[in-house]
């Protein structure tokens, strides 16, 4: 690990060369970076006045929402971003589970919160920061349960949704299609076999390697069959 005053240097140059590519791109820091003053940080506690809390995130006019207005609802949204979001086609669009699959389309990644509050809060994201956002997920995960994530794999069960843009849900979608494309992956590198499960009639299935270009021996039972992955972790 690095020591901490290393550390805290690359936080602050990180910060300091985010808030000057950003400062006049985004609408909303750039009004509050005006109304507080901050034009370039110094210090890590310069970032403070500059930093959105969660209203800014829900400002939009309730009617909005109740009326179903996805243009007002969009260029609300495009202050909150680099993106232009003026370019995306809003034609057709009834629920604001569209209207985000529409984004998603566009190349955003929008989810919400709660609503505990009473209003949604939209957190706008793009695809480009879906790296850096697994990343900051597995290292909470690992600050607040000590298991790292990157290399250890536990059962999870989610009495929730299937799936969804509310934040939790689309991050857990998400992981799934990270392991989906992993277990794929392996299977086209050929790193894992299909081993045979057991039928209840006794019958079992062959073992086949999961090499490309071969495929797994089975009878033309209902024989069962189950991934066992040998990925070296």
């Amino acid at each position: 690990a690095l020591p901490r005053e290393e550390r805290e240097k690359l936080q602050l140059e990180a910060v300091r060369i985010n808030f000057a590519r950003l400062r006049n791109r985004v609408p909303a820091l750039k009004k509050l970076a005006d109304r507080q003053g901050v034009d370039h940080i110094d210090r890590i506690e310069d970032v403070l006045p500059v930093c959105f809390d969660h209203r800014v995130l829900k400002n939009y006019p309730i009617q909005i929402i109740e009326n179903r207005d996805f243009a007002r609802l969009t260029q609300w949204l495009d202050k909150l971003t680099v993106h232009d979001l003026t370019k995306m086609d809003l034609s057709g669009l009834t629920t604001i589970e569209g209207w985000l699959e529409r984004l998603d389309q566009f190349g955003m990644l929008v989810t919400y919160s709660s609503g505990t509050t009473g209003k949604l809060s939209f957190v706008p994201r793009s695809h480009d920061e879906l790296g850096p956002w697994k990343f900051h997920f597995y290292s909470v995960n690992r600050a607040c349960s000590g298991i790292d994530h990157w290399h250890e794999r536990l059962p999870t069960f989610s009495p929730m949704y299937r799936g969804g843009y509310q934040t939790m849900m689309r991050m857990m979608t998400l992981l799934f299609f990270f392991a989906l494309v992993s277990f794929m992956n392996a299977w086209l590198q050929g790193n894992f076999r299909l081993t045979a499960g057991q039928h209840p009639s006794g019958r079992v299935a062959e073992e086949a390697d999961g090499a490309p270009g071969k495929k797994a021996g089975c009878s033309r039972t209902d024989t069962r069959l189950t991934f066992q992955q040998t990925l070296e972790r």
